[in-house]
């Protein structure tokens, strides 16, 4: 899902946003928080949370980056002085995961309808949702 993402985004003449700052990242946060279906929500028994994932953003990990923290930077090539990882995130849970998006769980089966999301998560390309944070130049 992540490549198409990216491939909309070109396709609009914007890329997958970079965020620089925490009140950028609560102001991006705020615009799609409202709305249900910008997330995916479900339960993973092998690690038992229920998770909530939301938007792509353009953050993605080199391929020689360093399991699982080396290597992410923005799309756009802008400096990654800005980070807002989801606790013990990136953790590469599975071979793949380079691709950042906003992302957040609650340990055991819950209700993850009410949970804010700001926080980012290292997924794979065919995680997620079709939800994605274009930034227009």
């Amino acid at each position: 899902m992540a490549v198409y993402a990216r491939g909309i985004a070109g396709g609009c003449g914007a890329h997958l946003a970079s965020i620089s700052s925490q009140e950028e990242n609560a102001f991006v946060a705020s615009l799609f928080n409202a709305d249900q279906t910008f997330f995916n929500t479900g339960y993973d028994p092998s690690g038992n949370v229920s998770y909530k994932m939301g938007p792509w953003i353009g953050l993605t990990q080199d391929p020689q980056g360093k399991e699982p923290r080396g290597g992410w930077r923005w799309d756009t090539g802008a400096p990654l002085t800005y980070t807002k990882w989801f606790q013990d995130m990136p953790n590469e849970g599975k071979k793949g995961d380079d691709i950042g998006m906003y992302y957040a769980h609650r340990n055991g089966r819950a209700d993850t309808k009410s949970v804010y999301v700001d926080s980012w998560d290292d997924m794979g390309p065919t995680d997620g949702t079709g939800g994605l944070i274009l930034e227009f130049e």
